[in-house]
C-alpha cells in the first residue's frame, strides 16, 4: 500500500498563535529559574519513541513552586496519569486542592501504574481564546473554577508529570481556540514549534483513494485486532475485502464523501465488536432537513409501524409489506449490513437497532434521498402515501415520546432508591463514578442490609472504568472470584499501520510486559492472569441480588452481570448484553486516520479475557445471557406499561411474573430533557475517550473531564 506523507495526513487541523500569544512576555512558571532553564523536551522532540508535538517539558526540584506565566482565569482543575504522551486517565475530585484531590483518588488508580505520576493540571484562559495546560502539580493551596488568577501567583509545586521521565518536571501546552499553538515564543525562547498544515473539508475521494483507504482499515484489523478471526474467518473476510474493492473499480471516478462513509459505515460493521468505532465527521453537520412522519421497526421477524405522528396513529402496530418498492426482507438485510457495535453473536443490540433506528438508516441521506417520503403497503394490503416531516416546521411529535430510551438516565450517573419494603434499588448509568461517589453508595448498600432484594440496574450502561466495576461488585461478592483470564496482543512492536495513528504515530513498541506463550498465537500479559476480586469488608449485602441488562449494556455495564453469573450471585434479567461475556476487546485503542477521506476510526489492541469455560448456559461468542429473559415488545418500545423489565423484576421478587408491578415515577428533569428534545438515544461513553489528535487542545480538556480510563471503558474484568 502507498506510503502517504506524514504532513498531509496525520495534522488534521491548525491553530496558528495569534499575535499577542507569540509576543507576550509570559513569565517563566518556575519560580527562581531564567526562562528555557531546565528544558527537558520541546516541541518537536521524542520521549523514548513518543514523538512530542506540542508539549515543553520543564525540570525541577521537587517541590519548587510553579508561577502563573500570566494573568487569567481558571476554567479547570483536577487530577490524572498520562498513560502515554497523548492519552491520559481524568479522576474525578470536589477536593479543593491538588493534595487532597491525589489522596482520594490514588486508591482506585490502576494497580499496574506507579502513584508517582499521579498529579495535578490546571487551565488557565487568559483570552482572545488563548489558554495554558500546565500538569505535573501537587500542593496545597485551594482553587475553585472560575477563579481569576494574576501572573506570579503560585498555583502548586512541581511533582512528576510523566512516568517516562523519571526526575520531577511540569508539562506545559498552549492552546489558541481550541487547537494547539506555540509554547515557546511567549516566554521569548527561539521556538522549536511547528504548526501544522491545514487541510480543507474532504467533499469527495476518487476511486483510487476509496480503494486505499478502505483497504488501510483492514491492514489495522488484520495486523492489530486481536479479537478479528473470533468474528470472521479468514476466508470470509477474504470474500468481503474482494467483493467491496470490486464494487470500488465498478464505479470509476469520484464518490461524494457521504457515500464513501457510508461504505465504511459498512466495513465497520462487518466486524462486529462493541469497541469498533467510526468517529463522526470533524466538520459542521446541519440537522436532517425531514424527519419520518411513521416509524418502522423490527419486532421479531416482522416489519411494522411502531410510532407515529397524530395523523397516522391508527398504522401504529400494522405489519409491513414494502415500503417505496422495497420488500420487507430486502429492507432488513440493507439495514442489517450497517449496524455494527455489538460483540461478535451477541445479536441483541442488531435487533434494537432494526426496531428503533431501521428506518432511518435506509432513508436518510446518503443511503435514501434525505425526505422520508414513503410509500408503504402494509400486510393488509392497504397502500398510503406517507409525507417526511419539514423539520422546519419543527421536529414531529410521535404518539408515544422517548421514554423508553431513557430509562436507568439519571442526572447524576446513578440513582439510590428503596422501592418497597423489601426491595432496594441501585441504577447505574455509567460506571464512572469517583470516591465521595463510591462511598455514597456503599453507605446506601450498608443502610439496606435489612432489605431482603437489591435490584442492580445496569441497562442503557456503555461503561466505564474496571477499577469502580471491581469496587462495586465487591460489595455485593460472597467470595473472592477471578477477574482477568488473561490480556492479548496480537503484536507488541513493528506496527506498520501504526504510521496512521493519531495517538500512537511513531511508536515502535505499545506492550513490552506481554510475551509470547508457546502453543498460543498473539502475546501475553501473565501478570494479569488470575486477579482477584475480594469481598469488600466494611461494606458487603448479604442478601438477593437481581441485575437488569438489555442489548445497550456494555463493557464494564456487562462485566457487573458476567461477574454475577459467573459467581452465582444473583438472577440475570433483561436481555442479552451487547458486549460478550467471554472476552472484550478493550483498554488500549489506535485511532486510525484514513488519508485521503479523513475519516477516524478506533480499533482496540488489547483483548481481555474474563472466563474460558464454555458451557451450554454460556456459549462461545455471546453476550450475557440473562436467568429470565424479557423480549423486546411494541408495549415496552412504547412504555404503554412502564419499565417492562424492572415490572417483571418486582414481579419476580413477589413471585408473580405475570402481574406488571407498579410504575416507577420518572423524575421531572427526565421529562424536561425528554420534551426539550435535547437528550438522544444510545450514546457511547467510551466512545470519545482516549487519547486525541496532535493538535486539538479541546479533547485535552475533555480528558481532564469526570473520572475515566484511556479506553472509557476501563479494565474488563474486564473493564468503557
Amino acid at each position: 500500500m502507498k506510503r502517504f506523507l506524514f504532513g498531509t495526513w496525520l495534522l488534521i487541523s491548525a491553530g496558528i498563535c495569534d499575535a499577542e500569544n507569540q509576543t507576550s512576555n509570559y513569565l517563566w512558571p518556575i519560580k527562581g529559574a531564567e526562562a528555557g532553564e531546565n528544558i527537558i523536551c520541546a516541541p518537536q522532540g521524542y520521549i523514548g519513541d513518543e514523538f512530542n508535538f506540542d508539549y515543553l517539558f520543564i525540570g525541577a526540584e521537587e517541590g519548587t513552586t510553579v508561577l502563573t506565566p500570566t494573568g487569567g482565569v481558571i476554567t479547570d482543575f483536577g487530577v490524572g496519569y498520562h498513560t502515554t504522551l497523548y492519552q491520559s486517565i481524568g479522576y474525578k475530585s470536589d477536593k479543593p486542592n491538588f493534595d487532597e484531590k491525589i489522596k482520594e483518588v490514588k486508591p482506585y488508580l490502576d494497580r499496574s501504574l506507579d502513584p508517582r505520576y499521579l498529579c495535578g493540571d490546571i487551565t488557565i484562559s487568559v483570552g482572545n481564546g488563548i489558554k495554558i495546560y500546565i500538569e505535573g502539580l501537587n500542593g496545597d493551596i485551594a482553587f475553585k473554577k472560575g477563579q481569576r488568577i494574576g501572573k506570579g501567583d503560585p498555583i502548586g509545586e512541581v511533582a512528576y508529570s510523566y512516568h517516562k521521565i523519571k526526575r520531577p518536571s511540569i508539562r506545559l501546552s498552549i492552546g489558541h481556540n481550541d487547537k494547539s499553538s506555540d509554547p515557546m515564543t511567549p516566554f521569548g525562547l527561539k521556538s522549536s514549534f511547528i504548526p501544522p498544515k491545514t487541510t480543507p473539508p474532504v467533499t469527495e475521494v476518487t476511486s483510487k483513494q476509496a480503494k486505499e483507504d478502505f483497504l488501510l482499515h483492514i491492514g489495522v484489523l488484520k495486523e492489530l485486532f486481536p479479537g478479528l478471526y473470533n468474528v470472521i474467518t479468514p476466508e470470509e473476510l477474504d470474500r468481503y475485502v474482494d467483493a467491496t474493492v470490486a464494487r470500488i473499480d465498478a464505479r470509476p471516478g469520484k464518490w461524494p464523501i457521504g457515500e464513501f462513509r457510508d461504505l465504511m459505515r459498512e466495513a465497520v460493521a462487518k466486524i462486529h465488536d462493541s469497541h469498533i468505532y467510526m468517529f463522526p465527521p470533524t466538520t459542521a453537520q446541519t440537522g436532517p432537513s425531514h424527519l419520518p412522519a411513521i416509524r418502522l421497526g423490527w419486532i421479531g421477524d416482522t416489519l411494522i409501524c411502531t410510532n407515529a405522528t397524530t395523523r397516522y396513529r391508527r398504522l401504529i402496530g400494522k405489519p409491513v409489506a414494502s415500503v417505496n418498492g422495497l420488500s420487507a426482507d430486502s429492507m432488513k438485510a440493507a439495514a442489517s449490513a450497517r449496524i455494527g457495535g455489538y460483540d461478535m453473536q451477541a445479536a441483541e443490540y442488531k435487533n434494537f437497532i432494526l426496531a428503533t433506528e431501521a428506518d432511518r438508516i435506509l432513508f436518510e441521506k446518503p443511503v435514501g434521498d434525505g425526505t422520508f417520503d414513503m410509500n408503504v403497503r402494509f400486510s393488509d394490503g392497504e397502500t398510503v402515501e406517507i409525507k417526511g416531516h419539514d423539520t422546519r416546521n419543527g421536529t414531529p411529535a410521535y404518539v408515544y415520546g422517548d421514554r423508553f430510551f431513557y430509562t436507568n438516565t439519571h442526572p447524576k450517573s446513578y440513582t439510590l432508591r428503596i422501592l418497597n419494603d423489601s426491595t432496594a434499588y441501585i441504577g447505574f448509568t455509567n460506571l464512572s463514578q469517583g470516591a465521595p461517589q463510591q462511598e455514597e453508595i456503599a453507605a446506601f448498600i450498608r443502610s439496606i442490609a435489612d432489605k431482603p432484594n437489591l435490584i442492580i440496574d445496569v441497562r442503557n450502561n456503555d461503561g466505564g472504568l474496571g477499577d469502580v466495576t471491581e469496587k462495586i461488585y465487591s460489595f455485593i461478592a460472597n467470595k473472592p472470584v477471578v477477574v482477568s483470564a488473561y490480556e492479548k496482543a496480537k503484536k507488541t512492536k513493528e506496527m506498520k499501520t501504526l504510521q496512521f495513528s493519531t495517538n500512537y504515530a511513531g511508536m515502535t513498541e505499545l506492550f513490552p510486559d506481554f510475551e509470547p506463550v508457546e502453543g498460543k498465537e498473539g502475546y501475553y500479559n501473565r501478570s494479569a492472569e488470575g486477579r482477584l476480586i475480594v469481598p469488600d469488608s466494611a461494606t458487603n449485602y448479604k442478601g438477593r441480588v437481581y441485575v437488569l441488562v438489555n442489548e445497550r449494556s456494555a463493557s464494564a455495564a456487562a462485566s457487573i452481570a458476567a461477574l454475577v453469573m459467573k459467581e452465582g450471585r444473583g438472577t440475570i434479567i433483561g436481555r442479552e448484553t451487547r458486549t460478550g461475556y467471554h472476552h472484550m476487546t478493550a483498554e488500549k485503542f489506535t485511532e486510525t486516520l484514513l488519508p485521503h477521506s479523513q475519516i477516524k476510526i478506533k480499533t482496540p489492541l488489547i483483548e481481555l479475557g474474563f472466563d474460558t469455560a464454555v458451557t451450554e448456559r454460556i456459549p462461545y461468542g455471546r453476550g450475557v445471557i440473562p436467568d429470565h429473559i424479557v423480549p423486546l415488545t411494541l408495549d415496552e418500545l412504547n412504555y404503554r406499561n412502564g419499565d417492562a423489565i424492572l415490572n417483571y423484576a418486582l414481579g419476580l421478587i413477589d413471585g408473580d411474573t405475570g402481574k406488571g408491578a407498579e410504575e416507577s415515577p420518572t423524575p421531572a428533569w427526565v421529562w424536561f430533557l425528554i420534551v426539550g428534545g435535547t437528550l438522544i438515544g444510545g450514546g457511547f461513553l467510551l466512545f470519545t475517550n482516549g487519547g486525541r489528535t496532535f493538535l486539538n487542545q479541546s479533547e485535552k480538556k475533555k480528558r481532564r473531564g469526570p473520572i475515566k480510563r484511556e479506553t472509557g471503558t476501563g479494565r474488563p474484568i474486564g473493564s468503557d
